[in-house]
């Protein structure tokens, strides 16, 4: 993948420095080294000039102005067509033989391109968040040009999703203990990114699914944000739920998604109705089968999905869901030590 030069190439351009001496420090495949910088000067995080027939670079520690802005989201807008365009020529971006699991080479192809391009505009928005903090950018120009962005993604995204992303059908995604017939069930949709001991960097890498890579950063950088080095994705899911018609308000089973002690992560795909409820009891281990009969306690805090807003907490306190009434609830739900 092209991006993993990135960084090495801004950290040793903070001088001006000739082409061939970043290639030369970056190591690995020449082309790629070169179409990374070329890529970091038209988003506007090199500068470049020319001395006696050698290109050198620096690294520009400015806002970009109006044009390169407009400039760049060009470049974007380019890749962008180009990407759909792939995804509406393959039919299937898994393996087609029905004997194996995963992706295609076609397919998995696709996969980095987008995500390489996903990387390069989170590396953009951040850079702009960092602008608009320090006073380099005005506030309104730095949230339009980082709204542009996420829409940017956002489009990609959904296209992609829309047409190759595994769901799966639960009969109840809240069927927590209760297995009786008369239970009022609440189908789904589930996909299982990971499930127990994903280390992030171990040897021993165990996923679900070939998606998880796109979605991993979300757990590291929800939990950087709290200090909090985590050492093990222990379980990694999607859950997809449509409104029911239900007339009264219908609040799903209370629950710990495992009693030992962890972090929830939860990240909300899209605004949606459905508030998460947090409440202020804690599940005792201590007589793990009594679960259902325990005290959830009240409500604590409840959260109203929004898209791109992450929700971190003890995974041992009691939490739940309402369900939509009016919109598609998504959710990515992360547990971590």
């Amino acid at each position: 993948m092209v991006t993993i030069h990135d960084d090495y190439i801004l950290f040793c351009t903070s001088q001006w420095i000739e082409l061939k001496d970043i290639v030369e420090r970056c190591g690995g495949n020449e082309s790629e080294v070169v179409e990374s910088i070329q890529r970091l000067a038209y988003m506007g995080f090199l500068e470049s000039r020319t001395l006696k027939n050698n290109l050198f670079y620096k690294k520009q520690d400015q806002p970009q102005s109006h044009d390169q802005f407009s400039l760049m989201m060009d470049n974007f807008l380019e890749y962008q067509k180009f990407e759909i365009e792939l995804i509406k020529r393959i039919p299937t971006i898994m393996l087609s033989d029905g004997g194996r699991f995963g992706f295609s080479k076609d397919g998995l192809k696709l996969l980095e391109h987008i995500q390489e391009e996903i990387n390069r505009i989170t590396i953009v928005i951040s850079k702009i968040d960092h602008f608009d903090k320090i006073r380099l950018l005005q506030h309104p120009i730095a949230q339009q040009r980082i709204k542009r962005l996420q829409n940017h993604i956002n489009r990609i995204m959904d296209t992609m999703l829309d047409s190759y992303f595994p769901w799966f059908y639960v009969g109840d995604v809240t069927d927590v203990y209760d297995h009786s017939d008369d239970k009022e069930r609440r189908p789904g949709f589930t996909h299982l990114f990971s499930d127990h001991n994903v280390k992030p960097y171990g040897k021993e890498f165990r996923q679900n699914s070939n998606f998880f890579p796109m979605i991993f950063d979300i757990a590291g950088n929800s939990c950087k944000k709290i200090k909090f080095d985590f050492k093990t994705i222990v379980r990694s899911r999607s859950f997809l739920q449509l409104p029911l018609g239900l007339k009264d308000e219908s609040v799903d089973d209370a629950h710990v998604d495992y009693p030992e002690q962890h972090l929830v992560v939860l990240y909300y795909v899209v605004d949606s109705d459905g508030d998460t409820i947090i409440y202020d009891k804690k599940f005792k281990p201590e007589d793990p089968l009594s679960w259902p009969a325990q005290k959830m306690g009240v409500p604590l805090k409840r959260v109203t999905p929004k898209q791109g807003r992450v929700v971190v907490f003890d995974g041992r306190y009691f939490h739940t869901a309402q369900q939509p009434k009016n919109n598609t609830r998504c959710i990515i739900n992360f547990d971590v030590e």
